[in-house]
């Protein structure tokens, strides 16, 4: 698959926040044109609901699927939670209060189903789905497949839960510890001492002490350990 197509060596986020980048995605347009400018309240406030690259693909005469996320607030917007937005013919979707990494329910082609995932993790259940997809559309059609990882999301659901990541990002079992050793990039903007050129804003901010910069490094820690399961 990889080698009939081709492979972006570098990205520019146009709005570097989760909701408004990928309605960026979904429309190929800044977020002061397709109305979405924050995480809430997200689809809401989505313009033209109905002019989005799966609608496009489809009129193309592609066969279109997503897998995990979309963008936030959809469960709250339709009136029937099991409805598919338009555009996706086949739709698998974390719903539901519980979003984490290990507890989860997934939307299957708009029913709502709570799996039974004996302690699964959520990014290989999404990599399998989306494997089955491809094995099931692969054929004299072409199809368009969108794969959104939670990961490196926080999951902010119940803050005792993944062990030392609590309801942060929380990393497959066997990848717990694999980035012990990274420390904080060492960026400009940290622990920056003269701030007289910044917004009141940011220079009345107190400056960060141990303590605060080793919660911050933990967090980091735990976000890098949860991409090597969206890298296999």
């Amino acid at each position: 698959l990889g080698r009939e197509g081709f492979s972006f060596d570098n990205t520019h986020d146009t709005t570097p926040l989760c909701c408004p980048s990928r309605a960026a995605y979904l429309t190929g347009q800044y977020g002061h044109n397709n109305g979405v400018l924050n995480n809430k309240p997200g689809y809401e406030n989505l313009d033209d609901k109905d002019n989005t690259l799966p609608v496009w693909l489809q009129r193309a005469g592609y066969e279109t699927a997503l897998v995990g996320k979309y963008l936030n607030g959809y469960e709250s917007y339709v009136d029937d939670k099991d409805e598919v937005p338009p555009g996706w013919d086949r739709w698998s979707m974390p719903v539901g209060n519980a979003r984490g990494y290990r507890d989860f329910k997934l939307t299957v082609d708009g029913r709502q189903k709570k799996e039974v995932y004996d302690g699964e993790y959520l990014t290989d259940v999404l990599n399998d789905r989306a494997t089955e997809l491809i094995g099931e559309m692969a054929g004299e059609k072409p199809f368009f497949l969108q794969l959104s990882q939670l990961a490196p999301h926080n999951e902010n659901i119940n803050a005792d839960s993944g062990g030392p990541c609590g309801g942060g990002a929380v990393p497959a079992r066997r990848d717990e510890g694999r980035f012990a050793a990274a420390q904080l990039p060492n960026l400009p903007a940290v622990l920056e001492r003269d701030l007289s050129d910044k917004p009141g804003f940011v220079a009345e901010q107190p400056r960060l002490n141990a303590p605060k910069r080793a919660t911050i490094r933990a967090k980091y820690q735990c976000r890098l350990e949860t991409l090597p399961a969206v890298d296999r």
